[in-house]
């Protein structure tokens, strides 16, 4: 399925009317001005994320998926008691199975399939801020897309990018592009003495041929990492309140595959099968949130954010945010 959506580099936002007279026809009679304001938009969308279907009947199905995830949004939006809105994004025309099947391959282990280089050393803080953001303190890259390729990214002091990419073609155990595995990657970085830079080795979305010529010339370097203590929200607040910490949540919802903004505090397992990185926390006069980095794009939630509800009343956290935390040590 994944092939079988191309996406151009060239952003173009064209709508031609009779494109959009013919899809019309094409893909079924059309009496009612609902159907037809559908059509439209679907053809909008296409334009907008310069999507290009393989014949007529893929463009059917992907446009009643469209319809569908439309009318889901739409109708979960009328309610004005949500403390979280969803958005029509770059996931539109497709199914909640499809989509997971894409962007949600974190690898599940139950216990962590390493052990930590050093014990818990955030566990002694005995009070933290009433909010932290460690955008605002220049610690955080911005949020890329990263498609089915999904590796945990490190930041040191300096704030450079670093090779996704070289983790995907040289840690063979990490298995990047099949979902990979938090400590894998940064075991793969303590062993490698280092990443390069995403600018010397770019990202591909693809698994390839380890480059060594390229990763010659390390950015960035980690002594090691630690795990938060599992299923322990306050843990995890000590750790956030010192430095971002990389987690795994079930983002398999379609409320989350359409999060646009606010606080969610939607339905949502602990089947893990997202990595993300928790960048801070802070608070509403009626929620207190996690804010999560994401590797879905920017044009995806928050700026590529999404802020999700902290405290949450099991002891797994929102999603199993708290089940496996990991960060690296400087």
């Amino acid at each position: 399925m994944a092939n079988s959506l191309r996406e151009n580099k060239p952003f173009r936002l064209v709508v031609l009317a009779m494109a959009t007279w013919a899809s019309m026809v094409c893909l079924h009679a059309l009496n009612d001005v609902n159907d037809t304001t559908m059509v439209t938009m679907h053809e909008t969308w296409m334009s907008q994320y310069n999507r290009v279907y393989n014949d007529k009947v893929e463009k059917e199905q992907r446009y009643n998926n469209f319809k569908e995830n439309v009318k889901f949004i739409e109708s979960f939006n009328k309610d004005s008691n949500r403390t979280y809105e969803l958005g029509i994004n770059r996931f539109a025309d497709m199914t909640r199975e499809e989509f997971s099947a894409i962007y949600n391959q974190y690898k599940v282990t139950h216990y962590p399939s390493r052990s930590p280089t050093t014990p818990f050393s955030h566990g002694k803080v005995n009070s933290v801020p009433r909010r932290v953001d460690w955008r605002k303190r220049g610690a955080v890259t911005p949020a890329k897309s990263q498609g089915k390729c999904g590796i945990t990214k490190i930041s040191t002091g300096k704030l450079t990018r670093v090779s996704v990419q070289e983790i995907i073609d040289c840690d063979k155990y990490g298995q990047g592009c099949n979902g990979g595995f938090l400590d894998e990657a940064f075991q793969f970085i303590i062993q490698n003495k280092g990443l390069t830079s995403a600018a010397e080795y770019p990202y591909e979305d693809k698994e390839g041929t380890c480059k060594r010529k390229k990763a010659e010339h390390s950015v960035a370097r980690i002594r090691g990492y630690e795990y938060v203590p599992a299923n322990n929200e306050r843990a995890l607040l000590n750790a956030v309140s010192l430095q971002p910490v990389s987690a795994v949540i079930d983002a398999g919802s379609s409320a989350i595959q359409f999060y646009k903004s606010g606080v969610f505090t939607g339905y949502c397992g602990t089947e893990m099968n997202h990595a993300v990185a928790i960048v801070g926390y802070g608070s509403t006069p009626a929620k207190k949130y996690w804010i999560v980095k994401n590797s879905w794009g920017s044009d995806w939630g928050e700026n590529g954010y999404i802020r999700l509800l902290r405290n949450f009343k099991s002891k797994e956290g929102l999603c199993g945010i708290a089940k496996q935390g990991i960060y690296p040590t400087m």
